[in-house]
């Protein structure tokens, strides 16, 4: 667009980007950025600000350039030293703001009611409300792909209207969008009649496409699954637009890469998951797919990969901070022309451990001590019957060919404010050995497969309900709340402590 202005910037060498005028203009993006300079008029006594960075000025624009490439590679650092960051949405001005706002106050007070479950029309309220979040995330600000890395690194960034100052309303912070948000969501799964309206109208995978609530809870992971949401120009972007959450310098962002060489989208997936195995054995495998992969590619995520809810547990910023203790080893292998996930580790069979954990703790499978997440492939082998409990995948995966194991993953502790250790929890990623008989005999390495994930409780004192016997597990919660006992068992074979389990090593995909 050579009509266009750009912005200037004394010094820079390369071209500034033109934007489309229906966005804003040169005018307008130099007073917002004047304006950050200064604080708002709420924030009594803070300075103005000395030092501003911003992309289109800071990074090299120059194509495929190695200046642009290495700041590219320390986005992360920037941000998360920076004192303020902004977050400008540029087509919704100080009029849409104002009437959002008194849109979503008064279904937001709705659902905050005491009487919204018993006297609200459900479906009519969700179909509202869909309807104004629609209108919020309709700027393209919240499909950029690479604002979803800003937004992970600056959850609490301020919010400016497209034709406003920040000093001519309240002060808003992205945060505070991201937790209304969170609590639509959490409505949304209250009960049934709740849970249809929101399958009819959409809202709460329209809410979880954003990617903004795993950038509230700060779950790397989660991240990366939202980035398949998200939209950019270049396909690499969707691991260079997100690496800089991890630390990691990337493809031709690394140092001493000839800035000449080209990255392919699976080659920069296969840096970034091998890369993860090695810097978080347990995060780095807390996905399940919901699709088919690519052949021998299931030890890293994948487009179809989801962070299930169960996995909440050993990331949510709402819990105590954890203590991870990582039991397992994983790294990569290239094994003649592909590339594997290499483990190394405590494993167990999955029915030795399931058989002794329904004799000791019987209804853990109905009580959220034992969770099996199966990913699609082996879920679709699994008869309709088989897949509504975790105890009916428990009678399903124990008698499987081949054989089911656990490789224990890891284990993690919540910390009390005191410093007392508050509920433990362990991971493992469930395999079975390669069916293919000729990788079988043409390799020394023993290779696996992927079927899931196992998430199952450690904690040695646990309610009495959930050690009896009883084809009616949920009269026996309601017995357990009104009676509260305890019992205690100390059991090794939950901490991968045992006969049963055996250090073993192999190769996964």
């Amino acid at each position: 667009m050579p009509e266009v202005d750009a912005i200037r910037v004394k010094g820079t060498s390369w071209s500034i980007p033109r934007i489309d005028p229906v966005h804003f203009t040169a005018e307008r993006f130099a007073a917002v950025i004047a304006d950050t300079a200064g604080p708002h008029p709420s924030e009594a006594g803070v300075p103005r600000v000395d030092f501003l960075w911003l992309d289109v000025a800071c990074i090299d624009q120059t194509p495929r350039s190695r200046e642009k490439a290495q700041e590219i590679g320390r986005q992360a650092k920037i941000f998360r030293g920076a004192t303020q960051v902004f977050v400008w949405l540029t087509t919704h001005d100080i009029s849409w703001y104002t009437t959002w706002a008194s849109e979503m106050e008064p279904q937001f007070e709705l659902m905050c009611g005491p009487k919204f479950h018993t006297e609200v029309d459900v479906r009519d309220w969700a179909m509202e409300v869909t309807m104004i979040v629609a209108d919020l995330l309709a700027d393209p600000w919240f499909s950029s792909l690479w604002t979803l890395q800003e937004t992970f690194l600056s959850p609490a960034a301020v919010i400016i209207p497209g034709d406003a100052m920040k000093s001519s309303i309240d002060l808003c912070r992205l945060s505070f969008i991201s937790e209304t948000l969170q609590s639509i969501k959490d409505a949304l799964g209250y009960d049934d009649e709740i849970r249809e309206a929101d399958e009819e109208c959409g809202l709460g995978a329209m809410i979880d496409l954003t990617g903004l609530l795993v950038c509230l809870d700060q779950h790397s992971m989660g991240l990366l699954t939202a980035a398949g949401h998200r939209t950019t120009r270049h396909e690499e972007d969707r691991v260079y637009g997100i690496m800089q959450v991890f630390e990691l310098q990337l493809g031709n962002s690394a140092p001493g890469i000839d800035e000449n060489r080209a990255f392919s989208l699976e080659e920069l997936n296969d840096q970034l998951g091998a890369a993860l195995l090695v810097k978080d054995p347990i995060l780095s495998q807390m996905y399940i797919y919901q699709g088919k992969i690519e052949p021998r590619k299931g030890w890293r995520l994948a487009r179809c990969s989801i962070v299930p809810s169960e996995s909440k547990v050993f990331y949510h910023r709402k819990r105590a901070q954890p203590t991870v203790e990582n039991r397992a080893t994983l790294s990569c292998q290239r094994l003649e022309a592909s590339l594997w996930g290499k483990f190394s580790g405590p494993m167990v069979s999955f029915r030795v451990f399931a058989q002794r954990l329904l004799h000791d703790w019987p209804n853990a499978w109905s009580y959220g001590g034992a969770t099996i997440l199966l990913d699609k492939e082996i879920l679709d082998e699994c008869p309709e019957e088989y897949r509504a409990t975790n105890l009916s995948r428990a009678a399903f995966l124990a008698p499987y060919t081949p054989e089911v194991t656990i490789l224990l993953l890891g284990l993690q502790s919540e910390l009390k404010s005191e410093g007392e250790k508050g509920r433990r929890s362990a991971v493992g990623l469930l395999l079975h050995r390669f069916s293919d008989l000729a990788l079988k005999t043409a390799t020394e390495p023993e290779i696996w497969k992927r079927v899931g994930l196992f998430i199952w409780s450690v904690d040695s004192e646990r309610l009495e309900e959930e050690a009896m016997r009883s084809n009616e597990p949920f009269k026996l919660l309601a017995k357990s709340i009104e009676n509260s006992k305890t019992i205690t068992k100390y059991l090794p074979y939950l901490k991968g402590e045992g006969p049963e389990w055996k250090d073993a090593s192999g190769l996964y995909g």
